[in-house]
């Protein structure tokens, strides 16, 4: 029997609270080769937890350059998250299917420094 793997790439976050957050996720296929995300919608939030409302959403500001991917918090936004929560980031496709492309635990260490 075949084991066929539909989970996103699992990666954590660990970072301090009220600092802009900043990093870059590179994309390839089983081959080694680049994925390209021409014309395709990303959208990455952070939540408590996954069936947390909308209003408690923290939204990734995100840019493509080929394969990499770069997501972005503001201090405004990460000063109020939670110390313990989750995130991914979903790829809408041109045809409008959506993957969800990478996701994880998130840990945000208490700031000391305001």
């Amino acid at each position: 029997m075949a084991l066929v793997a539909l989970v996103p790439q699992n990666v954590t976050i660990e970072a301090y609270q009220g600092d802009d957050w900043a990093f870059q996720l590179i994309f390839t296929d089983s081959a080694g080769n680049p994925i390209d995300f021409t014309g395709a919608t990303l959208l990455a939030q952070v939540r408590a937890t996954p069936t947390s409302p909308d209003p408690a959403a923290a939204t990734f500001t995100i840019s493509i350059a080929a394969n990499v991917v770069s997501y972005g918090l503001a201090t405004t936004v990460t000063a109020a998250l939670p110390q313990a929560a989750v995130w991914d980031c979903q790829v809408t496709d041109t045809t409008g299917k959506v993957t969800t492309i990478a996701g994880g635990r998130v840990t945000v260490r208490a700031q000391v420094t305001r």
